[in-house]
């Protein structure tokens, strides 16, 4: 065996033992489509927006079961790219608060994963939030442990906001493809007004929480 041989078997040996025993799943283990990539690319580019995008903006209304799909552009004007259906496990308005309890979560959260490995499709927000435990601690209660997923099927034992399963790779796509994802959870879509109805009944801070998902919406 020559040299080179040896070196590169030693150099090989060394990235295998590197790699972790369980590897978290990331951005990075999403499978990347080229498809899904020269579609954004063109859609981005009639906009004037160099693919990927600056930032990528998910908006969830519960009431409506819509889904709104936003980029950053240049001026850091938010711009509409597509609206889809989704189908949320409720759309009954009001946070999460409590184990077991039927209501989606309502905030605004970073995306904490995007896969799409073939077998499993969804996006998952960092929730709690700081601001879903600041209140937490404040009622002393414990926060739910069930997560919520946008998902191409319902995820078991978790909230889910189910999106057609094509459309979701393609948004995947897009939110991998940057470095800032936000998906934003709203009771209802009061627009070309900016303010929601009432929440009876609903916990006393929900004014607070709906006061910032109003000033958030006027964005868009």
């Amino acid at each position: 065996m020559s040299f080179s041989h040896i070196l590169l078997s030693l150099i090989l040996l060394s990235l295998v033992a590197c790699q972790p025993d369980n590897p978290e799943k990331t951005h990075s283990e999403s499978v990347i489509d080229d498809s899904y990539v020269v579609y954004w690319t063109e859609l981005l580019g009639t906009l004037d927006i160099e693919f990927p995008a600056k930032e990528v903006h998910i908006l969830l209304f519960k009431m409506e079961q819509k889904a709104e799909i936003w980029v950053v552009g240049k001026d850091d004007t938010p711009i509409l790219l597509e609206v889809h259906d989704i189908e949320t496990t409720s759309s009954e308005k009001g946070p999460l608060l409590y184990e077991g309890q039927p209501n989606f979560p309502e905030g605004k959260y970073l995306v904490d994963a995007a896969i799409s490995d073939g077998e499993v499709v969804y996006l998952k927000p960092d929730f709690p939030n700081s601001f879903d435990q600041r209140k937490a601690k404040a009622d002393k209660r414990k926060m739910p442990k069930e997560g919520f997923f946008i998902a191409s099927a319902q995820m078991e034992g978790t909230h889910t906001a189910i999106m057609e399963e094509n459309t979701l790779n393609s948004v995947i796509n897009l939110v991998i493809s940057t470095n800032h994802s936000e998906i934003i959870v709203f009771p209802e879509d009061p627009r070309p007004n900016t303010r929601f109805k009432p929440c009876y009944p609903c916990t006393e801070w929900y004014v607070e929480l709906y006061s910032m998902l109003e000033e958030t919406l006027r964005k868009y």
